[in-house]
């Protein structure tokens, strides 16, 4: 019975690790896509920096690309 319970445990704490994994990739998509239209329509771009939950960046490497992103987007709107 132990053994059964050791591997839910790894499943359960797999599908969390696969669920960081998918909402980094949704982020990334989200800055590339603000990144995309930047010069041509900075008020796009911060208005998807801005619905963009601060909560989903998880990494230092989002949180830092966000805040980069997004001082750009300010300073060209």
């Amino acid at each position: 019975m132990k053994c059964h319970a050791r591997y839910v445990l790894i499943a359960i704490l797999a599908a969390i690790l696969c669920q960081s994994c998918v909402n980094d990739a949704d982020v990334a998509r989200r800055l590339d896509a603000a990144e995309s239209v930047m010069d041509s329509d900075a008020g796009a771009a911060l208005d998807t920096l801005q619905s963009i939950d601060g909560s989903t960046l998880i990494s230092r490497r989002l949180r830092a690309r966000h805040a980069l992103l997004y001082s750009m987007a300010l300073d060209k709107k």
